[in-house]
Formats: structure tokens, C-alpha cells, sequence
């Protein structure tokens, strides 16, 4: 930026414009965005500034990095004066820049209806497009300005407004997706195709649904007839998205026979309202039919408590299921909108449906949220009454309680279990809630395991999962000594530790060693008879010495005493004997 660009720029008077211009500023440099002086003055609206820069041969045509003349930026910010003098003085109304984009085309889109009618008066084109196939009316429809003036101004010029740009949107589709109620208004009563559909089938109520914050557009293309059960191309109705959006900020009056649909916050659902009253049973039948993904899911997956509870009070099936067999209480859980949850399982929705692909029910969501929220489980399990069905298995035969048992806190183990949960059956890895509480180092969970199991305690901590291991080899892995302590106190004397070996050969001390875990190597060794590892060729004295542990290799040595110094690998001294036998 050169010094007369600033003082362009400036809003101080024009002494110092003048004084750099008669010392030969360059008039065509340019900012690093390709900006000359005059292309600031065109947007900061300096008249005087632009002219001197015009009288002294300022080009007023040159183009920024993005292809935008001066007349763009005087066009963007509304000014008027600059656009004739500019125009004046050569510029070219309809020069386009790189995306195809004309003056005229910025003056409509901020609304500045009176620029508009200027460039139109020195022979602004009103059939162009730019290169998405917007044309001039797409511009004056996607304005936000509170006015149908440049619109107004077009439709006098007999300029079209039902040209589709390059993906089928109409101008009706551009109102209604900036929600300009006065826009909207005005291409409604020229005329124009209020179920117009773009290239992925949405109409403009469709735009409305979503994007409307007050409900009047939805409220207007409603009473012309629009269409409330068009599908757009993933076969979503407009009532699908207004569900999305969710409830109104502002509170509006309804008639005494509509008031029973107000919410619980004094809110009403206009939209709803108005698009509700226009469907028959057999489109609302239709807009939740089993294996589609219905407006409630929509209202699952936002959060939309209010529009949850309009649609279940209008009779909807609370367990209708998607495609995949997922309910909204699925789709709530997996997106952890927990308030709508809480709201949701007040009408009584299955907690034990299960989906198609992986069969998951809501209660191995709930319990596998790492908030793990136990207040819901209770509430969950309540509902539930007598007739539960605790130990739902997913794809991969995992239950609600394997879940729980993973969770930092112990609530839902402990609220599962006293519900009835079985604490002894195995997923498809056979693996049972005991091996996961100990393999993530859950205390109280695995406390509140062993004594449901009670008397078959032993039996599931030395059950092998399919790699082999037990929860020894899972408590030696987490390393926590509580847990460990737990386990060893319920395994009777005539067991050897030593000889539980996993499919890799290792057996809990190995795993110990392998971990540093000093504590609960030295509890094992405590319950060791024989001087003696089973399992790979390799003893946990190996381990210890490659993971550099001087704790866990010196209390291996004290226990093997001077075994440990002839150490050797266990395929050597087999492989010896092996050799003795021929011999002999």
C-alpha cells in the first residue's frame, strides 16, 4: 500500500491527495489484493478523491486480484455518485469478474435498489449470468436488505424469475433460504413456481424449513399450496428439516384450537402448525414409515425436545426405526443429547431394540458413554419393570454390563447387576465382564463382579479368553495391585500361576516383567512354589532385563536365588535334554 492509498482512504479532506498526486504518485500501483487508489475510494465512497484520481488519467476499468473493477466496489457499498462518475469516465457496466460477477449483480445482492436503477440506466444487461448461472434476479433474491426494491425494480424491467441457475435453484429458493419475507412475497405474487425443485428435488419450503428463524416464509409458502411431503433427493421432506431446526425463539398467538401444540416454554411450533394442518393421515403415515429416517429422527439427532414431544402427542411411533434399524433413542444416544434422552424415556421407548447392522440396543449406548451417565441407566432400567432383558446381545455377543464394566465409575455395574444382569456369560472373544473390569483397572466394578459371581468366582478368573489369557494375565497387564490382590485371594493354594500360559506363550509374571509392574510381580511370586516359568522360551527374567527394569530383574533373582545366574532359554535346556535322551 502506497502513501496515496492511504490518504484516499483517509477521512480527512483532499490537500494531501492533491499534494502526492502532483508529485507523481503512481496511480496504478497496487495492494497486495491487486487494489489501486481508486478502487478504495470507489468503496469508501471519497467523490471528490475518485475524481481527482479519474481527471488525472487513474484507469477506471483496472482490475484487482479477484477480477473486481472500481465500479464493483462502488456497486458493492451502494454508492451512487461514484458509479456515474466512474461510468463517465469510460467504466464498463457490465465488466465481469473472475466468478462471472457484474456491478449490478453486487448492488442487488445488498439491496441497493437506487445503485440499480442507475447501472440499469447506462446500459447494465438484465440477461447475463455469472458462472454458477446466477442471473440478476438470484442476486435481488439472496439479499438480506428488508426491502423488495431491487426486486420490484427488475420485475419492472420484465427481467425473469423463474430462471434456474447451475443447480436448479430458482430466485423463489434464494428467498427463502436468506428468509427475506419481502422477497419471497413479491416473486409469490408475480407468479412464480412455488414447488419449483432444484437438482436434488428440494422446493423452496424445503430452504424455508431450515433456514426461517420467525416461520413467516414457511407461514407464506404454506398458504400458496407449497408442497409439504416433496421428497428432495435423500428423501427428506421439508417437515424432516423443520424438525432439524427445532423450535421458535419468539412466542406467537395461535387460535384457541391449535393452542394445545404450545410447548412447555410458551413457545409454539408455527411451522409445525401450518405444515401439519395441510397433511393427511396417509402423507404423516408416510413421512414415519418403518425403515426411513423420520422428522422424530431428525429431532433425536438436533436435540429438539419440544418437536420430540409435538410429534409423539400426534399419535407418531416413538420406535420407529431407519434403515438401519436405529430408533430416535439410538440416534439421541450416539449424538449425546442426553436432555432430549431424559424427555424421551418419559413416553416409554424400547431400550432393547436392537439395531440391524450391530445389533446395538440403547442400553449399550448409555453405558458405553465415557460420561457415563448412570442417572439415565436408572431411569432406563425403571421403565423397564419386571420384564427385562438385561443381557441383550450386540454383533459381537458383548451385553450392557461388559460396557459398564469398561466405565471409570462403578454406578452402572452396580445398578445392572442389582437389576438381574448375568455377570457369567462371554462375548464371541470369551471374554467375560470380570476380564474387561480388570483389564481397564476398574476396582469397585470388579469387586461388585466377583461377589455377584460369588462361589464361581474362581472359575471365571481362570477362564482363557480365545488369546488364552485369564484376568491374571489382564491384571498383570494394568498393573493394578488391588485388583491383583482381589483375584489371588478367591484362587485356592493347588493352582500354579506359573503354568497359565496365553496362546503366546506367556504367563502372568511374564506379562508382569513385560509391564515394569513391580508390586504385582512380587504378589505372584509370593504364590510361586517351584523355581520354574512355563511359557515361552524366554522366562521373565528375560523380559525384566530387555524392558531395563533393576526393580522387577532383582525381585526375580531373589526368588530364583542361584538358578538365576545359570538361566538360560528354555529351548536350550530342552533341546540338551532332548539330546541326553538319544544318547542314553
Amino acid at each position: 500500500m502506497t502513501p496515496l492509498h492511504c490518504a484516499v482512504a483517509s477521512s480527512s479532506g483532499t490537500t494531501v491527495t492533491e499534494l502526492l498526486i502532483a508529485n507523481g504518485a503512481s496511480l496504478v500501483a497496487k495492494t497486495d489484493c491487486g487494489s489501486t487508489p481508486l478502487h478504495l475510494c470507489a468503496a469508501t465512497g471519497r467523490t471528490e478523491r475518485a475524481a481527482m484520481l479519474l481527471m488525472n488519467g487513474a484507469e477506471a476499468n483496472a482490475q484487482d486480484n479477484n477480477g473486481d473493477t472500481p465500479l464493483h466496489r462502488a456497486a458493492q457499498e451502494g454508492h451512487d455518485l461514484i458509479i456515474k462518475k466512474l461510468v463517465n469516465f469510460g467504466a464498463d457496466v457490465n465488466r465481469t469478474n473472475k466468478e462471472g460477477i457484474r456491478p449490478i449483480d453486487f448492488a442487488a445482492a445488498h439491496g441497493y435498489a437506487s445503485a440499480v436503477r442507475t447501472l440499469l440506466k447506462f446500459g447494465a444487461k438484465t440477461d447475463l449470468v455469472d458462472n454458477e448461472g446466477r442471473s440478476l434476479m438470484h442476486y435481488a433474491a439472496a439479499s438480506c436488505f428488508p426491502s423488495d426494491g431491487c426486486v420490484k425494480t427488475l420485475l419492472g424491467q420484465k427481467v425473469s424469475h423463474c430462471r434456474t441457475d447451475a443447480r436448479g435453484l430458482t430466485p423463489l429458493h434464494y428467498a427463502a433460504f436468506t428468509s427475506n419475507i419481502y422477497i419471497l412475497k413479491m416473486l409469490l405474487h408475480a407468479g412464480t413456481n412455488v414447488d419449483a425443485i432444484t437438482f436434488e428435488n428440494r422446493t423452496p419450503l424445503h430452504y424455508a424449513s431450515f433456514f426461517d428463524s420467525t416461520g413467516d416464509c414457511i407461514n407464506e409458502l404454506v398458504n400458496k399450496e407449497a408442497n409439504c411431503t416433496a421428497q428432495d433427493v435423500n428423501g427428506f421432506s421439508p417437515l424432516h428439516y423443520a424438525a432439524a431446526k427445532g423450535f421458535l425463539p419468539a412466542c406467537k398467538t395461535v387460535t384457541d384450537a391449535n393452542a394445545y401444540f404450545c410447548s412447555l416454554a410458551g413457545r409454539v411450533f408455527i411451522f409445525f402448525l401450518q405444515m401439519w394442518s395441510k397433511l393427511t393421515h396417509s402423507q404423516i403415515v408416510w413421512a414415519f414409515q418403518q425403515g426411513t429416517l423420520t422428522p422424530l429422527h431428525f429431532a433425536a439427532r438436533y436435540g429438539r425436545v419440544d418437536v420430540m414431544k409435538f410429534f409423539l402427542k400426534n399419535g407418531c411411533d416413538i420406535d420407529v426405526s431407519d434403515e438401519y434399524g436405529r430408533t430416535a433413542l439410538h440416534i439421541a444416544l450416539c449424538y449425546e443429547n442426553y436432555e432430549f434422552v431424559a424427555s424421551l424415556l418419559e413416553y416409554g421407548p424400547s431400550v432393547t431394540q436392537q439395531t440391524l447392522r450391530d445389533l446395538t440396543s440403547p442400553l449399550h449406548l448409555i453405558v458405553s458413554s465415557e460420561t457415563g451417565r448412570s442417572d439415565l441407566l436408572k431411569t432406563m432400567l425403571e421403565k423397564m419393570g419386571n420384564d427385562k432383558n438385561l443381557d441383550v446381545r450386540d454383533v459381537l455377543e458383548r451385553t450392557p454390563l461388559m460396557f459398564a464394566a469398561s466405565l471409570p465409575e462403578a454406578t452402572s455395574v452396580d445398578l445392572l447387576l442389582k437389576a438381574g444382569a448375568e455377570p457369567s456369560l462371554l462375548d464371541k472373544f470369551y471374554r467375560s465382564a470380570l476380564s474387561v473390569a480388570v483389564y481397564y483397572g476398574r476396582t469397585a466394578s470388579v469387586e461388585l463382579i466377583l461377589e455377584s459371581l460369588s462361589n464361581d468366582a474362581v472359575r471365571y478368573i481362570l477362564a482363557d479368553d480365545m488369546g488364552g489369557r485369564n484376568a491374571l494375565h489382564q491384571a498383570a497387564w494394568a498393573g493394578d495391585e488391588k485388583i491383583m490382590q482381589s483375584l489371588l485371594e478367591r484362587i485356592p493354594d493347588g493352582f500354579f500361576i506359573s503354568e497359565m500360559v496365553s496362546s503366546k506363550g506367556l504367563s502372568p509374571f511374564h506379562v508382569a516383567a513385560q509391564r515394569g509392574h513391580i508390586k504385582v510381580l512380587e504378589m505372584l511370586l509370593d504364590r510361586q512354589k517351584e523355581k520354574f516359568f512355563a511359557g515361552i522360551d524366554q522366562s521373565p527374567l528375560h523380559y525384566a532385563a530387555y524392558l531395563q527394569s533393576p526393580e522387577c530383574c532383582l525381585a526375580l533373582c531373589r526368588f530364583l536365588g542361584t538358578h538365576a545366574i545359570h538361566l538360560k532359554d528354555l529351548q536350550e535346556r530342552l533341546l540338551r535334554r532332548k539330546d541326553n535322551t538319544l544318547h542314553t
